[in-house]
């Protein structure tokens, strides 16, 4: 075997490696993201409660503010 054949191999072993990891990457990522759905269908409610209270906070600050001046 001459140091190409040695370098060739080092290479594939590496890409291999590579590989794997970035599969294990890839299904971790896939698992965050079915929790991260999860929680927000479970929280929607509550989603939309906030959203739709910080704008009538806003709205209050918003007159408040003018009030003020």
């Amino acid at each position: 075997m001459d140091l190409g054949q040695i370098g060739i191999l080092l290479i594939g072993i590496g890409v291999l490696f590579f590989s794997i990891y970035l599969g294990m990457v890839f299904k971790e990522t896939s698992e965050v993201i079915r929790e991260t759905k999860v929680i927000v269908q479970r929280n929607s409610r509550e989603i939309e409660d906030i959203i739709r209270d910080s704008s009538q906070i806003l709205s209050a600050v918003g007159t408040a503010s003018s009030a003020v001046s």
